[in-house]
């Protein structure tokens, strides 16, 4: 979906790629892309694993991995009995907290057929890298879909509970988004360059 949304060279998309961004210390570079009619967005592409090792996720050939997160038991001196929840145990490798600190705005895909279990660990680990955003930083959650034949799956509101997003003390904004097609990025977009506008 990332590569069809910022690198479409298909006449009839409304997005434009426009320019390179460098990212922060050799972290986060991405594209700068046009809205047409409505300006331009630095976008910055942030993956949780390897494309090889997400792909293995999938197919439920290797354990879920984090490659933004800091390994929990890493410095870690626990006195007996002393658990810590993975919420609290969260926290983002150093390189990608740099780059949240200058974020404007937060978007935080996931795949809408998700079981809850897994939106307990996706809370956790959207809320460690929102800390470390700006006070006020704009967040749009796109709940994906594979394509317009792919099971319908959790809806919008549902991904709303799930997430604990009434809790959050920003502007947020849930989009439903068909991967293959686009259909609901546009919107989405346009709600983030319009709450920019309000900052």
């Amino acid at each position: 979906m990332v590569r069809n949304w910022l690198l479409s060279a298909e006449p009839e998309s409304p997005f434009k790629c426009v320019g390179y961004t460098q990212g922060v210390n050799g972290i986060g570079a991405g594209v700068t892309i046009e809205l047409i009619g409505y300006g331009n967005m630095n976008v910055i592409t942030l993956y949780n694993a390897t494309w090889a090792e997400r792909r293995a996720i999938v197919a439920g050939e290797r354990p879920r991995i984090n490659r933004l997160l800091e390994d929990p038991n890493k410095g870690a001196v626990k006195e007996q009995g002393d658990e810590m929840s993975y919420e609290d145990s969260v926290k983002i490798i150093p390189q990608i907290r740099e780059l949240c600190h200058s974020m404007n705005v937060a978007i935080f895909a996931i795949d809408s057929n998700l079981i809850n279990e897994q939106y307990k660990t996706d809370r956790s680990e959207m809320r460690a890298m929102l800390n470390c955003t700006p006070n006020r930083t704009p967040l749009l959650v796109l709940n994906i879909r594979s394509g317009n034949t792919a099971p319908v799956g959790i809806s919008s509101l549902d991904v709303c509970e799930l997430l604990e997003l009434d809790k959050l003390d920003r502007p947020w904004l849930v989009h439903a988004v068909c991967a293959t097609e686009l259909i609901g990025i546009v919107p989405g977009v346009k709600w983030c360059m319009q709450e920019l506008d309000m900052i």
